[in-house]
């Protein structure tokens, strides 16, 4: 594939793999190699990208469209700089219905995404919505809906009924590509595959993989152009003869007018050219070429239109025709398979060759919760049961993406009401997770509506069955822990392990003693976050002792991971928990009790600005200067006060320049009028205008942009203007 590189699982071919390009502005490109490894963690595929410029950009756009995915890395360069990646690449995904995962590098840049992408969809790994299902569980889900595993591609080729080796000329790529739509248009080749090579190039060893092509495929299709035979070309010198001398029937497809003389010297036997374009003459040489194959009555079979129909529409095999997957899918979502209908609500959902249509999406999930729920009661089992749940999240999620809450919340009960119901077979770990993730979705639709009171209830029920889920967990870890230590001493014991080397000894040790750990880790850290939500949820209620509590339980255990894993999340998470204690003893005038904790959140959020450098770490610093600032306030302190406000404003200032967001610009008017009273207290009324005047500015610029501002900007707004009109004349 000129112009572009690739990387796959162990430098493999991309042959035949789901295809993910990677369109980023030139000086993002160092995130490449991270990515496309997050990528291929996931998903056997191949993750192209442009490492050179782009030579020939109507080529290009023809091979953007066989990409399955493409994922953007969202900076503000990205946003902001004029680039391949933002004004053709991108615009070409919508046109084309290619589904995209933008995916979020820096924080703060949502209001500016929205303003240059859309309303589209998106993954922040720096999110801190404790209550959210996590970035790598999003990022997991996504790719698995939209990319075809290497189990499923497997069966999907199985269910074609014969292979057509298509060979050409590279030169000749879209001709190659317009003989497939044409073998197609017959309708008994819709089951029939196409194999060609569709990013090997001449000087490659791929003689193996062109012998193993043709050896399952039951024709020769021969794309005939001039290009045949102005060159020596591999065509001509290797893989005609190797289909001849393996006994391949051979089609000679004339798609531009070729001098037979010519094409008679160089390919020895050919049979003679059928045009191509005329639809007779083709289908009758196709006949002829599959009437001793006995080509399968499967039409009727929901299942085999469903693979068939994610061939075509990820281009397994067969040319991606959008249309014509559709079709075969929906076919076998109508007679009811669940698969066929999963993928259907993702298509709708992520624009995966169709109009983004979530009222569709809705109402294929709803049949899929039917049909889950009638699963359930012919067998009922914790595996249908948990089909079931799963059904109703997905639902739930539909109606949270066009913020239907009331519908959404129903479903969330629904799910509460069938668990409560379910007879003794279902087991404590089964409910307790369910429920546990249920009332947790709960209480993030309560603070979303604003209600804060029913936000901690169900924060706290959520907490309650986690940590029954995690005290298990724990018991069973424990257990595992005690069988390696046991197996461990039978073992050394045993005279036939007795001569292993040391070394060897050593690193079993660790594997088994490790297990423990590895198995309560991920959950450790979401009973922390859970802690920190139903934290902050008690502070905002002025419950300060619920609060302290929780967070006192975060902190032991942030801490604890810590010392396993020194992570930036993990360390993030703690300088919040720091804080938010500082703000608690602030509250019970517990000043110098304030001061340590917010130090220990300066420290920690100080060393992940020099670790990362993004536009988050900018804000939280700002942030806790901030809180330090108000408590020199508080015992009089104002010129201290003064100079942390001012470090906590080029902080903010950088943050603004960086992210250019509305919310930016805001923070840094808040900043300017804060810093402005400070002066006015200070009696320096020439520089409190000053601050003052430039918070104004901000302020009227955002309203000139006819952004969104929300209620609290609004009244810092009427503050400043109050502000600036109670200011004496300081001349």
């Amino acid at each position: 594939m000129a112009d572009l590189t690739y990387k796959t699982r162990g430098d493999s071919s991309p042959q035949g793999k789901p295809k993910v390009y990677l369109a980023c502005h030139p000086e993002d490109s160092t995130v490449f190699d991270t990515i496309a490894d997050e990528i291929l963690t996931v998903v056997n595929c191949a993750v192209f990208y442009a490492a050179d410029p782009i030579t020939d950009l109507d080529e290009h756009r023809a091979r953007l469209r066989e990409m399955n995915l493409v994922v953007i890395p969202i900076t503000e360069t990205f946003l902001t700089t004029p680039s391949m990646a933002r004004d053709v690449e991108f615009p070409l995904t919508q046109e084309h219905h290619i589904p995209v995962l933008p995916l979020m590098q820096e924080s703060g840049l949502v209001d500016l995404f929205n303003r240059v992408c859309g309303d589209i969809q998106f993954l922040d790994k720096n999110a801190t919505d404790t209550t959210a299902i996590s970035y790598e569980e999003k990022f997991t889900q996504f790719l698995t809906s939209i990319l075809v595993g290497d189990e499923l591609a497997e069966e999907i080729r199985s269910a074609f009924d014969a292979y057509i080796f298509l060979s050409y000329r590279k030169k000749d790529r879209e001709y190659a590509k317009e003989l497939m739509r044409l073998i197609h248009e017959n309708d008994f080749c819709r089951d029939v595959a196409i194999w060609y090579d569709e990013f090997l190039t001449p000087g490659e060893n791929f003689n193996d993989m062109i012998a193993d092509a043709l050896n399952k495929s039951a024709l020769f299709a021969l794309a005939v152009t001039p290009n045949l035979v102005n060159e020596t070309n591999y065509v001509m010198t290797t893989e005609y003869p190797m289909a001849q001398k393996a006994g391949k029937p051979i089609l000679a497809a004339e798609i531009v007018p070729t001098d037979r003389a010519t094409l008679e010297t160089h390919y020895n036997g050919i049979p003679e050219n059928v045009d191509a374009h005329n639809v007779k003459h083709l289908s009758d040489a196709l006949i002829n070429a599959f009437q001793w194959i006995m080509l399968r009555d499967n039409d009727d079979d929901p299942r085999h239109n469903y693979l068939i129909g994610l061939a075509y529409l990820s281009g397994i095999d067969v040319e991606k025709n959008p249309e014509r997957a559709r079709e075969m899918i929906t076919f076998a979502a109508e007679a009811g398979l669940p698969d066929a209908i999963k993928k259907l609500v993702t298509m709708y959902q992520n624009a995966e060759g169709v109009e983004r249509d979530f009222a569709t999406a809705i109402r294929w999930q709803e049949k899929l919760v039917e049909i889950s729920r009638t699963q359930y009661e012919q067998t009922p089992s914790e595996d249908t049961a948990g089909d079931f749940l799963f059904a109703l999240d997905g639902l739930h999620s539909c109606y949270l993406t066009v913020a239907n809450y009331t519908k959404a919340r129903a479903l969330l009960e629904e799910a509460l009401s069938f668990m409560n119901a379910l007879p003794d077979w279902a087991s404590e770990n089964f409910l307790d997770r369910n429920r546990a993730s249920c009332y947790s979705k709960l209480g993030e639709l309560a603070s979303r509506i604003g209600n804060s009171d029913a936000a901690q209830e169900y924060f706290e029920q959520s907490n309650t069955y986690a940590s029954r889920v995690q005290t298990r967990i724990a018991k069973e870890a424990e257990s595992i822990r005690n069988f390696s230590v046991n197996w461990l001493a039978d073992a050394m014991n045993n005279p036939e392990f007795a001569s292993l080397p040391e070394e060897i000894w050593n690193e079993m040790k660790n594997i088994f003693l490790s297990s423990s750990e590895e198995y309560t880790f991920s959950s450790r850290f979401e009973l922390a976050q859970s802690h920190v939500s139903l934290g902050s949820t008690a502070y905002d209620a002025h419950d300060y002792e619920a609060a302290s509590e929780h967070f006192g339980k975060a902190l032991e255990l942030l801490t604890a991971l810590i010392e396993q894993n020194d992570s930036a999340e993990y360390r993030r998470e703690l300088a919040i928990v720091h804080s938010y204690l500082g703000d608690i003893a602030k509250q019970q005038d517990r000043l110098a009790e304030a001061y340590e904790a917010y130090m220990s959140s300066y420290r920690l959020l100080l060393g992940l600005k020099s670790e990362t450098e993004n536009g988050e770490a900018l804000h939280d610093l700002a942030a806790i200067l901030s809180r330090m600032a108000t408590l020199q306030e508080r015992v009089g302190q104002k010129e201290a006060a003064l100079a942390l406000q001012q470090e906590a404003l080029m902080l903010n200032r950088a943050y603004a320049e960086k992210n250019a967001t509305v919310t930016a610009y805001e923070t840094l008017a808040a900043s300017f009028i804060t810093i402005a009273m400070l002066y006015r207290d200070l009696g320096a009324i020439k520089e409190a205008r000053q601050h003052a005047e430039v918070a104004l500015s901000i302020w009227n610029e955002l309203l000139s942009l006819r952004q969104e501002i929300s209620p609290l900007a609004e009244n810092c707004r009427r503050i400043t203007e109050e502000l600036l009109q109670s200011l004496p004349d300081d001349t």
